[in-house]
């Protein structure tokens, strides 16, 4: 027979399901947006490294080229630094003296510098002053017109040879 009692309709969720649904969606979420935050961390770490790697290998490709152009036995380091005398000049006095000759400017804007010039030395001493491998005071001019200097020096002097490799030395 029929009971007069109607069993309740399951249809929806109860109150505690939902918000077991709700709790753990939540936890999940939460865990999906740490994984996408470390993600995005390492990425940025990465790029940092991969800019200080690229700037280093910048720095080590430009010491490079510059000490390739240095006076053999002017490579030197002194506070924390890293000296050299590098070459470039056009015209040099090995057969006379001479008071003074055309170089090319070492730096952009370069000149109005004095010191002393120093070519090709053979032995050590190419920083001591009063060894015979250091020419007498010398004053650079600025560039001309042809981006080239006038090195003047104070009184005639004579290199006893010519840069290795150099195109006047044979």
């Amino acid at each position: 027979m029929y009971s007069s009692a109607v069993a309740p309709r399951s249809d929806g969720f109860t109150f505690v399901e939902l918000v077991t649904v709700i709790v753990l969606m939540s936890i999940i979420s939460l865990a999906g947006v740490e994984i996408i935050r470390y993600t995005a961390e390492a990425y940025s770490k990465m790029l940092g490294r991969q800019t200080l790697g690229n700037t280093a290998r910048i720095a080590i490709d430009r010491i490079s080229r510059e000490l390739r152009g240095a006076l053999p036995g002017s490579t030197r380091t002194a506070n924390n630094c890293i000296e050299f005398m590098p070459i470039n000049y056009l015209d040099l006095p090995v057969e006379s003296s001479a008071s003074s000759f055309q170089a090319m400017p070492l730096n952009p804007g370069q000149g109005d510098e004095n010191g002393r010039i120093a070519v090709y030395p053979v032995g050590n001493g190419v920083y001591d002053p009063t060894s015979n491998i250091l020419s007498v005071a010398a004053t650079v001019s600025l560039p001309d017109g042809n981006n080239e200097i006038i090195v003047s020096m104070s009184s005639s002097h004579r290199f006893p040879f010519f840069s290795a490799g150099s195109c006047a030395a044979g």
